[in-house]
């Protein structure tokens, strides 16, 4: 970390996130419910104090179930019967219409006499007051809004092509704005896209597949003129036909990584910019790196190294002995774009393999635990094992791991959930961890897990199926971007408050 010249010679604050929205994907049949979780809450008071920050309501079953307006769902499905089995998306800001109305209200020494008051109003949903007098100077103005984009690609029945985005300040109202766009309209074959990122004015499509398999062009479109107009498309196979089936990608300073989806022997690095989206070969590079790390990885960043995240060597092994899920990490330094590292994390512990994504925090990487094996005779294949990796001594020294099956959870009943198993992917706010929940071995699950990252303990549970049992199956989590005052600090150390059944102010 301490030779990064950000970390080094620049001061910044990082804002935690208030809200994590949940990519709907499969819960027994392709869903299309978003849900958006608030994660700042205070909790209840209540005679015994709790003695962690709660992330779930104590008077529900098993103390776990989501409190009051903490979960606010969209099913995207019953806006278009296609809308649904959804597996990424990103957030980004753009330009939205404010109106900016004056209308009259009781005066507080007399309210015989009206006095003016000004309200700014999302021009979309605006409704004139009963009490209207006019608008302000100007009458309207443009504000940057947060907008949450997800990403199609297989809905059960076909290929999809049809890029979703809500308006995030609309998301909790009755009637929330979500727009789309149809990059198929263009090109037939621009569908099945496996994942998303954005960079400065523009989001990008990665290709992953369609009807006619593995395909290879890249779509990107501005992030403030959401038509088929700003769309570009490039088309990777015009330069190799290998650069096909991407699983992920990210960027680094001025250039994007894509990660191949199967049998990677290779990872394609290209320059992005304002310019019209294009390749050269000048500015095109491959990394070839061992082909028996893994068949699927997901890569992201810590400083100047990307880590590769195991899954899988092979899809079916020749028998149920054999076991396909791989635990070997690579770390690549993206200075030199050549220097490759291996650390095997079953030399640890046999059930550290098969991850789905995974985040950073700190000095430290963690990996989101999937699967570990392709049959277990004694209960689930599914993993519950989270890894933890130290980017300051890449080796086994520097591997622990938290098994969240086993843990006892911070909550009230504490007692451990084997539910907490085969996750899809994870985010961070503030200190605490999120993990999104997918299908648990048994059932899919809608079970949220959330850490302590600063102590790799403190393990609690959100029950989404509290709210609705459908709301299980999710493919990724996306955080909000927004940078607002949150109603609990999601940085420091928790205070026990003193318990009472009188009003009173928390103290954080």
């Amino acid at each position: 970390m301490n030779d990064s010249t950000l970390v080094v010679s620049n001061e910044y604050q990082i804002f935690p996130s208030k809200y994590v929205y949940l990519v709907p994907n499969f819960n027994g049949e392709y869903h299309g419910r978003v849900a958006r979780i608030e994660l700042d809450l205070k909790g209840k008071k209540r005679p015994r104090p709790a003695r962690f920050l709660e992330f779930s309501d104590y008077e529900t079953p098993n103390g776990i179930g989501p409190y009051d307006g903490q979960v606010n769902v969209i099913d995207m499905s019953t806006l278009d019967l296609v809308f649904k089995g959804f597996y990424g998306g990103f957030t980004a800001f753009s330009k939205a219409t404010f109106v900016n109305e004056t209308y009259l209200v009781p005066a507080a020494d007399d309210p015989k006499y009206s006095t003016t008051e000004w309200r700014v109003a999302l021009k979309a949903q605006y409704t004139p007051s009963t009490t209207h007098s006019g608008f302000g100077s100007p009458a309207e103005l443009e504000r940057d809004v947060e907008y949450l984009y997800l990403v199609p690609f297989y809905n059960g029945t076909i290929y999809a092509s049809k890029v979703l985005r809500v308006l995030a300040l609309t998301f909790a109202s009755t009637t929330p704005i979500v727009e789309t766009l149809d990059v198929g309209s263009l090109d037939k074959s621009l569908k099945g896209f496996g994942s998303s990122f954005s960079d400065g004015s523009f989001g990008y499509l990665v290709p992953r597949e369609n009807e006619s398999g593995l395909f290879g062009k890249l779509v990107r479109f501005r992030i403030d003129n959401f038509t088929t107009a700003s769309v570009e498309v490039l088309n990777l196979t015009a330069i190799d036909p290998r650069y096909v089936g991407f699983s992920s990608a990210f960027t680094y300073g001025a250039y994007a990584y894509m990660v191949v989806l199967i049998l990677l022997e290779y990872i394609l690095i290209f320059a992005v910019s304002a310019e019209l989206l294009q390749v050269q070969k000048s500015r095109l590079l491959l990394l070839f790196v061992d082909i028996m790390l893994v068949e699927m990885l997901t890569p992201f960043e810590v400083t100047h190294f990307a880590y590769f995240i195991p899954y899988m060597r092979v899809k079916e092994p020749d028998s149920q002995e054999l076991n396909p899920y791989s635990g070997l990490v690579g770390r690549v330094d993206l200075r030199d774009f050549s220097s490759v590292q291996y650390l095997n994390l079953t030399a640890i512990d046999s059930g550290l393999r098969g991850f789905m994504k995974g985040f950073a925090y700190r000095q430290y990487v963690f990996l989101v635990p999937h699967r570990s094996s392709f049959y277990d005779p004694m209960g689930p294949a599914q993993s519950g094992k989270v890894a933890r990796i130290d980017t300051r001594d890449f080796s086994l020294n520097g591997v622990s791991f938290l098994d969240l099956t086993a843990a006892l959870r911070s909550q009230v009943p504490d007692f451990a959930d084997t539910d907490l198993r085969g996750f899809n992917g994870g985010v961070v706010s503030g200190k605490y961890g999120f993990f999104v929940p997918y299908f648990n071995g048994a059932t899919f699950s809608g079970k949220v897990c959330r850490i302590n990252l600063d102590k790799f303990d403190e393990v609690q549970t959100l029950d989404l199926t509290q709210l609705d049992s459908k709301l299980r199956g999710f493919a990724d989590g996306i955080l909000s971007r927004v940078e607002e005052t949150l109603e609990a600090n999601l940085f420091d150390e928790f205070q026990i408050r003193l318990g009472t059944t009188d009003p009173y102010d928390y103290h954080y």
